[in-house]
This record gives C-alpha cells, sequence and structure tokens, in this order.
C-alpha cells in the first residue's frame, strides 16, 4: 500500500496513539520516511516492511479526553484538574483546562502567561525581542506531569 504525506500509519503490533507515525515522504529507494507523532526523529520504513503498517481510522484518531491531574516542574506540590486525551509534543503532556483551573495557573506564572480578555486567549509572555529587528522566541518548557484521576 503506498501511504500518502501526513498519513497517521500504526505498525501492526502497536496502536493509536502510542505507535503512531506521521507519512512525510517515500525516498527514491522506495523506503518509506515518517516520524512519530507528537516529534522525534526521521524514522526510514524499508521498502518491504511497509506492508506492515495500516492507517489510523478516523474513529481511532477521533480524540477521546478523560479528566486527570497534571503538576508542573517547579510548582510540584500544586495540583491542576484537567482532560487529556493522551497526546505529547516531543514526550510531553499537552492538557486542556477548564477557565478556573487556566486562570490558578496564570496566576501562578504572572510573569509568564496572562489572560487577555480582548482576544479571549492566554498570551505566552516569553518571547523577547532582540537588537537588529531579529525576533526570537524564549521557550519556557515545563515538565508537565500526568496524574489520573
Amino acid at each position: 500500500m503506498q501511504f500518502k504525506t501526513g498519513d497517521l500509519i500504526v505498525r501492526d503490533e502497536t496502536r493509536h496513539p502510542e505507535g503512531t507515525l506521521v507519512v512525510d515522504r517515500h525516498d527514491q529507494d522506495g523506503n518509506m520516511r515518517a516520524y512519530p507523532l507528537g516529534g522525534g526523529l526521521e524514522l526510514t520504513i524499508p521498502a518491504g516492511d511497509v506492508a506492515r503498517f495500516s492507517v489510523v481510522t478516523k474513529d481511532e484518531a477521533t480524540p477521546i479526553y478523560r479528566k486527570a491531574r497534571f503538576s508542573l516542574e517547579g510548582l510540584d506540590d500544586i495540583e491542576f484538574k484537567g482532560w487529556t486525551a493522551d497526546k505529547r509534543w516531543n514526550g510531553w503532556a499537552m492538557p486542556c483546562f477548564e477557565i478556573q483551573q487556566a486562570m490558578k495557573l496564570a496566576g501562578l506564572l504572572e510573569d509568564q502567561l496572562r489572560y487577555d480578555p480582548a482576544q479571549d486567549a492566554f498570551i505566552d509572555s516569553s518571547y523577547f525581542y532582540l537588537a537588529m529587528g531579529v525576533f526570537m522566541i524564549a521557550m519556557s518548557v515545563w515538565m508537565i506531569t500526568l496524574k489520573l484521576e
């Protein structure tokens, strides 16, 4: 089976989302290039192994959220109630919070995160501007730990 760029695929012994790969391209030798869903290094899948993969179905790819508790590195003694669909970005949890919990988080990270009612959005203020017109993004990375309810 020829997979298309952007297809979500899993190998026969894995399940979505943990074993999911995103198809990037096929090389001149017929090998498939893909990377892990949520980030990671590109993998080369030999042409002979491609048949062991299948496309993730729409039902499998539809996120199902469940309640969970999260903590943040540096704020280990404080828990936040939120929702998870078990999605990860470079290994980090990607939680969703209801407004009350998001406001609690913003209050604790007041110099880095704030709510802007005009945009109805939370703004990460860890971006900064350097001389010579170069805009740099200072990514603030917090380790988010998932605790199941």
